[in-house]
């Protein structure tokens, strides 16, 4: 029993270090965060989705309406505010996020970046 029971540990530790490793290994500028990804206060309602690429990476972008009371100025600085959103254990790659007002709405940009070097 105590067998099984170790070689089903080994077994998902393996997965979970073999996916991490394809996803890195598998980056391409083309991978944008999903929608659910981006960390958006209850009651913001997204008005717009798209995928934007440039030179040097894609990013997904929303608009999104602030809730009632909340005005546009403090959602932004909400979702600007709240830092990299880190990753998962099935998705280990953090989501940055970068927030600005276009008249009533807020244009959240969102994108995997890596963290910065380790010394």
């Amino acid at each position: 029993m105590l067998t099984a029971v170790v070689v089903a540990v080994v077994l998902v530790v393996l997965f979970v270090a073999g996916r991490a490793v394809l996803l890195t290994i598998g980056v391409t500028e083309g991978d944008v965060p999903a929608a659910a990804d981006v960390p958006l206060p209850t009651g913001s309602a997204v008005v717009g989705h798209e995928e934007e690429c440039a030179s040097g990476g894609c990013w997904t972008v929303l608009l999104v309406e602030p809730p009632t009371g909340t005005s546009p100025e403090e959602l932004a600085a909400t979702v600007s505010a709240s830092g990299p959103v880190r990753g998962t254990l099935w998705d280990p790659r953090s989501v940055w996020v970068d927030a600005r007002v276009e008249g009533r709405f807020v244009r959240v940009q969102a994108t995997y970046r890596s963290d910065p070097a380790l010394p």
